[in-house]
């Protein structure tokens, strides 16, 4: 007998053997560090305003009247409409289109990554990825559309400045010592090194 196979006498000497299943090779969840986060969330928005011009180009060269009349079009019914930024974007269309454009874009470009890897392309850059906290699978993507990215773009809808304050919270949050967003909290997730 080694000294590891010493008899447990509180237990039943008649006992079935017992062995450990538990592996020292079993993957470890290292959390991102706020570092690598911030770094992804600076990549991914360049790319996102890199993609949004892409796109926008071409409408704005087509748009009827020219960058003239598409200025007017964007006084009118934007600035004029919202002169304030205490009034509800509930009624003006252009808030909406925003949203909707803003979110086409960003999963047009990190959709796939996201759905199979759990990573947008600042992510991948960056090595680090979003995982469910609970099991450390990569999340379905329409967890993340809904529970990480749209609940935080409907408040824009409400107000400008409310959605402003809760971004900063959103932002600050990382200071938490489990590193773990409002953004993640309400879509159980982490994020973790590769």
């Amino acid at each position: 007998m080694t000294t590891n196979d010493k008899l447990d006498t509180t237990q039943n000497p008649y006992t079935a053997p017992r062995a450990s299943l538990d592996s020292d090779d079993t993957d470890k969840v290292v959390l991102a560090t706020r570092g690598r986060r911030l770094g992804a969330v600076l990549l991914d928005s360049l790319i996102l305003v890199l993609a949004c011009f892409i796109v926008t180009v071409p409408i704005v060269l087509l748009f009827p009247g020219g960058t003239d009349a598409l200025d007017k079009f964007i006084t009118e019914n934007y600035i004029e409409a919202n002169p304030d930024l205490l009034g509800l974007g509930l009624l003006n269309p252009v808030v909406y289109v925003e949203i909707f454009v803003t979110i086409v874009v960003y999963f047009g470009v990190n959709g796939y990554f996201l759905a199979t890897r759990g990573q947008s392309l600042g992510k991948m850059i960056l090595r680090i990825k979003i995982v469910d906290a609970d099991t450390h699978q990569v999340v379905p993507l329409t967890k993340i559309i809904a529970m990480r990215y749209f609940i935080f773009d409907a408040i824009n809808l409400l107000n400008v400045v409310l959605a402003m304050i809760v971004s900063l919270v959103d932002i600050f949050s990382i200071f938490r010592r489990d590193r773990r967003m409002i953004h993640d909290l309400t879509a159980n997730t982490v994020v973790i090194k590769v």
